[in-house]
């Protein structure tokens, strides 16, 4: 339930985005016609290139938020990692074609041309807009703990600062120094290289099963010393599946117990931690006699050692 509401609330962040790309692509469309600005007129093309990004991050939700299934036991989480990395691939594109773009003009292979005020004011428009779809999308992105949403967030900032080159770029081409929009840009390209190269690290982390940090277990083995018929906790370890966390845990109970009161002290442990914690979609919880020391403990420093 957890991972659909959500999935419900990032399809409609994602989709309000996607309708103001839309306009983008007309405004920026426009104004480039009627202003003479070049560099307007590959940003218009650049946001229809944005709109196609929405529309692909919006299907990768629709197929995250769905449960699992007999082909997908643990659910289908990790296609927000994916979208993610499509996300740092369109960005080192964005890169490339503006390092491209940029030194054919510094070398003098392209006519660099002086546009219209209208494209001055047009692009701080726009770059405000874009910064407001950054600061609308992050924070979603980081309220449901969405690695996609959050890619797409820095999308939207790497717009933006494009947008901050081109505003920077007009006004100085427009007061005598033309040479000034390529040199901005390069520097442009340089940071949305950088970006697209923390959010491909990001994205492979989680493709990789990344463990949650040292707080969160932390946080878990809190709640599980406090459930009534827990003796020690003698392992504890997770991993990431798009933005919910599947867990195990290997707790020691009293040696006398039966079966059935230990399964009933799994049962209150998994209830426990899944309601303070919902972004946990399962723990698996294997019971112990507390006489049992000699566990193999996983290194690393998220896999960690709890004895009472």
């Amino acid at each position: 339930m957890y991972t659909y509401k959500r999935g419900i609330v990032c399809q409609k962040v994602v989709f309000c985005t996607l309708l103001a790309n839309i306009i983008l692509v007309l405004l920026k469309g426009l104004a480039g016609c009627q202003a003479g600005s070049d560099a307007l007129m590959a940003d218009a093309f650049h946001s229809g290139g944005d709109v196609l990004a929405s529309l692909a991050i919006l299907l990768c939700f629709r197929v995250a938020s769905r449960p699992p299934d007999r082909c997908h036991h643990f659910g289908h989480g990790k296609v927000e990692f994916l979208a993610t990395a499509l996300v740092s691939l369109l960005l080192l594109y964005i890169a490339y074609e503006l390092v491209m773009t940029t030194m054919g003009k510094i070398r003098g292979m392209e006519i660099i041309s002086v546009p219209g005020s209208l494209a001055l004011w047009v692009s701080l428009l726009c770059l405000l807009l874009k910064e407001a779809m950054y600061r609308f999308t992050v924070y979603f992105g980081r309220k449901m703990g969405s690695p996609a949403l959050i890619a797409d967030a820095w999308h939207h900032r790497s717009d933006a600062i494009f947008l901050g080159g081109v505003f920077i770029g007009t006004g100085a081409a427009r007061a005598g120094y033309p040479l000034m929009d390529p040199l901005v840009g390069q520097g442009i390209a340089v940071l949305i290289g950088i970006m697209a190269v923390r959010l491909a690290r990001q994205a492979l982390q989680g493709l990789l099963d990344s463990a949650p940090d040292a707080n969160r277990i932390s946080d878990v083995a809190s709640i599980i010393e406090k459930v009534g018929g827990v003796k020690e906790i003698h392992r504890l370890r997770g991993r990431y599946s798009g933005s919910v966390i599947f867990m195990e845990a290997k707790v020691g109970v009293a040696a006398e117990l039966s079966v059935l009161e230990g399964h009933a002290i799994a049962r209150d442990i998994k209830e426990a931690i899944q309601e303070k914690i919902p972004e946990i979609a399962d723990i698996t919880v294997h019971i112990n006699p507390v006489k049992q020391h000699n566990i193999n403990v996983p290194a690393g420093d998220n896999a960690t050692l709890y004895r009472s």
